[in-house]
């Protein structure tokens, strides 16, 4: 018998929805673009929590990265080239400092 208390080791699809506050297309998405970590167990799509929390640790320092290289790059008031989401990123960075 498992006991009530005991962390849970893996997530489902549907966990993801509620932890991340993701659509589930938005989830299954990144499952089949292998941009989210994930085994698949049988006919089930599994999501160590230790696998997660590596993802989400790493998407936050590449987040924190981009951050401090908007806000170097515009600190002296000089456009620099970005394309797409760093595009983006690197205007909200500058418009909320």
């Amino acid at each position: 018998m498992i006991a009530e208390n005991k962390e849970r080791l893996v997530y489902s699809v549907y966990d993801l929805v509620d932890l991340l506050g993701l659509s589930i297309s938005s989830v299954y998405k990144g499952i089949n673009d292998n941009e989210i970590p994930h085994v698949r167990v049988g006919g089930r799509i599994l999501i160590p929590k230790k696998m997660l929390d590596e993802w989400l640790s790493k998407r936050e320092s590449q987040a924190t990265e981009a951050i401090k290289k908007c806000k170097r790059e515009h600190s002296g008031g000089t456009e620099h080239a970005t394309k797409g989401s760093s595009k983006n990123l690197c205007q909200t960075v500058t418009e909320q400092t």
